[in-house]
């Protein structure tokens, strides 16, 4: 009886007391609280929700976003910031018609060129910047820009290999392929036939790796200047050589100076020559199994 006798005197002076109540302007709910909506905008609620999972999880979360957040530059434009592989899922309007975002997307990630709208990849200023950032973008560009020897300039300083995805002019440009052979070993390859027969363009990509021999036009292989070059560089460009060069002591004795297992690619004749065995073998023992059957050791003596 104490007990509720307290309770009642209690809820009477509680009844009678007012509190301060926040001054919100907005409605109130039925149940006279205020609502989230209120305490925060629900759409700028879905953006952190969708950023974060972005973030945590990568662009794949973005297929399941609200169709209207995808055609949000602002918001797609943070989402590629976070993850540049976001740009797919962006709305057709914004990868068609909204250049500005194309462009700054391709300024995160150049690769993503590849989504968007073909007008774009015909725009020269965005496959720059695309470029500039990526040189194998260069792949996703228009015909007529994959042979504009600036963009093409641009793509093979960035990236040598890009070369491959070069227009015809392009490849046969002594600027873009000497550019391109300079940064890859391996560009020449992609070069036109007259770029891969030219003196200087090849003696460029013989600095990088002799192996490049391989790539050079045939006349160029039967050039002995050439060859020398080659295998100053890369003794194992003797591989490509042909037959007579690789009959040639002073060819073969550079070629096993800087490779001993040049000795493989070697004419019967010297893999039989004591001093060419000898040179290669101090490179390395085991390439005595290449040499002629008198000049072999058992391989656990070797060396």
């Amino acid at each position: 009886h104490v007990c509720c006798a307290f309770l009642h005197q209690a809820s009477k002076k509680l009844a009678g007391r007012t509190f301060n109540q926040p001054a919100w302007d907005a409605s109130k709910d039925e149940r006279g609280l205020v609502t989230r909506g209120q305490l925060l905008d629900p759409r700028a609620l879905d953006k952190a929700r969708v950023l974060g999972d972005v973030s945590r999880f990568g662009a794949g979360e973005l297929a399941e976003a609200p169709k209207d957040l995808l055609a949000d530059q602002e918001f797609m434009e943070r989402a590629i910031a976070i993850d540049p592989g976001s740009l797919p899922y962006a709305s057709l309007e914004l990868r068609r018609d909204n250049r500005d975002f194309v462009r700054v997307a391709c300024s995160e990630n150049g690769g993503s060129l590849r989504d968007a709208a073909e007008p774009l990849r015909d725009d020269k200023e965005v496959v720059l910047t695309a470029v500039s950032q990526n040189g194998r973008a260069i792949e996703h560009a228009s015909a007529r820009l994959k042979d504009d020897l600036e963009v093409a300039l641009v793509a093979v300083s960035k990236c040598g290999s890009a070369l491959q995805h070069c227009g015809d002019s392009a490849r046969a440009d002594k600027d873009v392929v000497g550019t391109a052979v300079a940064d890859d070993r391996e560009a020449l390859r992609f070069a036109d036939p007259s770029m891969r027969a030219d003196f200087e363009v090849v003696r460029a990509a013989l600095v990088q790796h002799g192996s490049s021999l391989a790539d050079a036009s045939p006349a160029l292989r039967q050039d002995r200047a050439t060859v020398l070059a080659a295998l100053r560089r890369n003794g194992d460009a003797l591989k490509y050589a042909p037959p007579a060069f690789r009959a040639d002591r002073e060819l073969v004795l550079v070629a096993v100076t800087n490779s001993g297992p040049a000795l493989r690619y070697a004419s019967r004749v010297l893999r039989a020559d004591p001093e060419v065995v000898a040179i290669a073998s101090e490179r390395d023992p085991w390439v005595k199994i290449y040499a002629a059957p008198h000049l072999r050791l058992p391989l656990s003596k070797a060396g």
